[in-house]
């Protein structure tokens, strides 16, 4: 039993030093079959990371001391000059590293052909009027912006001080309000709006009836640009038809305003001349007959043809009217 041992343990050792044996280098030279290592640093790409190789000049080597690659780097990227009026460009870069020629194209944000915000109803190039009953305007259901990287901001003032916070609800003033919007894109320079919002005033219109009788009409306010010829109120003046007021129907209005009545004297007032007669007692006069007549308002009617059967004329009575208005 202690034999067969001895065997078995020889057998062992004799296996460890061949495996030692075969391992060790085998170049002339090398003391005792040491390996002898050369380092040799492999800078990273791009794609694939970098280390340091230890070579022996028997071919045996190993790695060490490995670094991740570095990736790609763009950074000077010039336009491709593809932007249309309804889309971005793109833009290339060629990796800034030496030896790597990889490019990268991606969108050109904000190269986008013409404005990047529009207005629904304003004009940026003359004034906007709105009605008196406009206190207030919203900027935000009035600017589209053609993308998300688009922002704009709005100011009252061309110096950008006086900055809006509340652009969904800005008051209006009567008469001219100015605003400035800001149009901001990235890796551009700033566009701005000059915006004119003309609130239109109110005025008071006062009527001076030229000695027509009211009739409803009574001092008015009204907005600023109705035209005189839609002023309504329409009074009236015995013997006379109204012929409109003194300002021209089709002139604006802008400012307060005295309107005075213009009148044209009928041609068929009605009249009549009374006749008397003396009492037969000598005590006074009695209505003799009525002649019913018409006329033109305001001018002298003479009475002619004074006839009463049985009658003569006391043209020497004061009582006597000849003519009249």
């Amino acid at each position: 039993m202690r034999k067969n041992l001895k065997r078995t343990v020889l057998i062992i050792l004799t296996l460890l030093l061949c495996a030692v044996t075969i391992s060790g280098c085998s170049t002339i030279g090398h003391p005792e079959g040491e390996h002898t290592y050369v380092s040799e640093v492999i800078a990273p790409t791009c794609i694939d990371g970098g280390y340091t190789r230890y070579t022996c000049s028997c071919g045996d080597y190993y790695d060490e001391d490995q670094v991740p690659a570095l990736g790609h780097d763009f950074t000077n990227y010039v336009s491709n000059n593809d932007a249309t009026e309804t889309k971005d460009g793109t833009k290339t870069a060629i990796c800034n590293r030496e030896g790597c020629e990889e490019t990268d194209t991606i969108t050109d944000v904000g190269s986008m052909l013409g404005n990047k915000i529009t207005f629904k109803t304003l004009s940026t190039t003359k004034q906007n009027k709105v009605a008196f009953s406009q206190k207030n305007f919203n900027f935000d259901n009035e600017i589209t912006k053609v993308a998300e990287y688009v922002t704009y901001t709005v100011y009252k003032d061309q110096q950008k001080t006086q900055k809006i916070e509340k652009t969904q609800s800005v008051s209006l003033s009567t008469g001219l309000n100015t605003f400035y919007v800001v149009e901001t894109v990235p890796n551009k320079a700033d566009v701005t709006y000059k915006i004119e919002i003309y609130r239109n005033k109110r005025f008071q219109v006062r009527f001076n009836l030229a000695g027509g009788q009211n009739g409803g009409v009574s001092d008015i306010m009204i907005e600023e640009g109705t035209l005189i010829k839609d002023v309504k109120p329409i009074p009236t003046k015995d013997g006379y038809n109204f012929n409109g007021w003194d300002v021209v129907g089709d002139t604006p209005l802008t400012s307060d305003l005295i309107l005075t009545a213009k009148w044209t004297a009928r041609t068929d007032t009605p009249y009549k001349i009374e006749y008397y007669v003396p009492l037969d007692n000598g005590t006074g006069y009695r209505l003799a007959d009525t002649v019913e007549a018409k006329g033109k308002t305001d001018t002298r009617a003479d009475v002619q043809d004074i006839r009463i059967n049985g009658f003569n004329l006391d043209v020497d009575n004061g009582n006597n009217v000849f003519f009249g208005n």
